[in-house]
């Protein structure tokens, strides 16, 4: 199916009083994509579900368009508030959902018919997830997709099971937002959207991480995402990557991965490592050195921290001395990277429990 056909929805049939999903969409100044998006909603093959639509003080005609296919199904409600931004949209959407789960959807994307389907049965299937994602597919107007965006979307949907989705939290979001379905308990757990100098969607991720939540995903393209230069991700500083950097050292510091572990080594002291050990020793984390895969001067410090370096192998004596702590791989490189995780699985180490990539 093209993601730009309307689908119609199908007659509305008599809301169930206690919805299984509570679908949470936000729009802000959204008319030009939100009948597209609730069109693919209100199409969905699971029916027993509530479509929450939160209009942040649109200034179009997003209200109008929202309020008018409410009329039409009893499974759409519409709260409109000034404009506040879009955690405190969420927060007031959440608080208003009913259903035992709650999936999230923006106004500018395009959900495929068995979305919700296929993600309730993901969940009846793994009662010990918490919160189930999906791959997603982008899409443009204008039919080019920068090759950030390709790059990222094809990333992140090779990371399906539960033990790469965590492997790679620290890389980059490896679940998108507008897949989430999460149970209503993990969102009461950690008190909904918080409003943070980085990213809303990646915030709840790392927290639902720390509180030990279990994440899943569909193996399908279920939502399809719209992507043009206006979108967030692109305009808001809390995407960048500072604010993305910000983000994993604030909550790798308070995370379990340090809890039987004497400090820090950073594998690369380029830029990457350079930012992440300023942030981690801010956030009273012990860094000790770091690790190169080249050779330095005698004694070599980076930022008053040794810097080892080994171009080619990296003596067992180096890992064994510092097998108490834990290793956190910022190399870029892709060869040097490699190098350094092969090395970590040679001496045993088990990523997540002694290592990790941020990137």
């Amino acid at each position: 199916m093209s993601v730009t056909e309307s689908l119609s929805p199908p007659p509305p049939s008599n809301a169930s009083p206690t919805p299984v999903i509570s679908v949470l969409l936000p729009v802000f100044n959204g008319e030009a994509t939100l009948a597209r998006c609730l069109d693919s909603m209100l199409a969905q093959s699971y029916q027993n579900f509530e479509l929450v639509t939160v209009d942040d003080g649109s200034s179009d005609g997003s209200l109008a368009i929202a309020k008018a296919y409410s009329r039409r199904d009893p499974r759409m409600r519409v709260l409109h508030r000034p404009h506040q931004g879009i955690v405190s949209a969420l927060n007031a959407g959440l608080a208003s959902c009913q259903g035992r789960f709650v999936a999230r959807m923006d106004a500018d994307d395009v959900a495929m018919p068995d979305r919700l389907g296929l993600q309730l049965e993901y969940m009846a299937d793994h009662p010990s997830c918490d919160l189930v994602g999906a791959l997603a597919e982008p899409f443009s107007e204008t039919g080019s997709l920068g090759e950030g965006v390709t790059r990222y979307h094809h990333w992140m949907n090779a990371l399906v099971t539960p033990e790469a989705i965590r492997a790679n939290l620290f890389v980059e979001s490896p679940i998108p937002h507008p897949t989430f379905m999460a149970r209503r308990e993990l969102y009461e757990r950690l008190g909904g959207y918080q409003d943070p100098p980085w990213p809303e969607d990646y915030d709840f991720l790392l927290r639902a991480a720390e509180a030990g939540a279990a994440f899943g995903k569909v193996p399908r393209v279920l939502v399809c995402r719209m992507d043009r230069p206006d979108r967030l991700t692109r305009t808001d500083a809390r995407y960048k990557r500072d604010a993305m950097f910000e983000a994993k050292a604030h909550y790798f510091a308070r995370g379990p991965w340090l809890e039987n572990k004497r400090g820090v080594v950073i594998g690369g002291s380029g830029t990457s490592g350079r930012r992440m050990a300023n942030l981690l020793r801010e956030e009273g984390v012990d860094v000790r050195c770091f690790l190169d895969n080249r050779v330095g001067p005698p004694g070599r410090k980076v930022l008053g921290l040794p810097a080892h370096g080994y171009p080619d192998e990296i003596p067992g004596s180096f890992f064994a001395a510092h097998r108490d702590a834990f290793f956190l791989s910022c190399i870029g490189q892709p060869e040097g990277r490699e190098r350094l995780l092969r090395h970590l699985h040679r001496e045993g180490f088990a990523q997540e429990i002694d290592y990790m990539l941020i990137m």
